[in-house]
């Protein structure tokens, strides 16, 4: 998903070009619809029968808060970039980097099926 990012910036780069945002947009735009299932069924193996809408509410708020919180802060990173939008859009694919990595991490830990 965040190398759909890549295209944004490219986008800002080269300038105007009708056909590359609207592969950037429906490439995001997919991307984001596989993210969100993932996500869904990754909650969905953590959370206990007995209490799965409390559990399910709690990790699904934890899991975009910060997408929402630093949402807000994008337009001053822009600001201080200089209206740099492409050199933004290479920064928040590397955000995606410790994510990814914390994934990795735990792939083993979480036992699939197991109760």
């Amino acid at each position: 998903m965040a190398i759909t990012n890549l295209l944004f910036a490219v986008l800002a780069w080269t300038g105007k070009s009708e056909i590359l945002f609207a592969i950037a947009v429906i490439a995001d735009d997919i991307t984001a619809a596989f993210a969100t299932v993932a996500f869904v069924a990754f909650i969905s193996l953590l959370v206990d029968r007995t209490y799965t809408a409390t559990q399910y509410a709690l990790l699904a708020s934890i899991g975009t808060a910060g997408r929402t919180t630093l949402a807000s802060s994008s337009g001053a990173l822009v600001d201080w970039l200089n209206g740099d939008w492409g050199t933004f859009f290479v920064l928040t694919t590397i955000m995606v980097i410790p994510s990814l990595l914390c994934l990795w991490l735990i792939k083993n830990k979480i036992k699939i099926g197991e109760k």
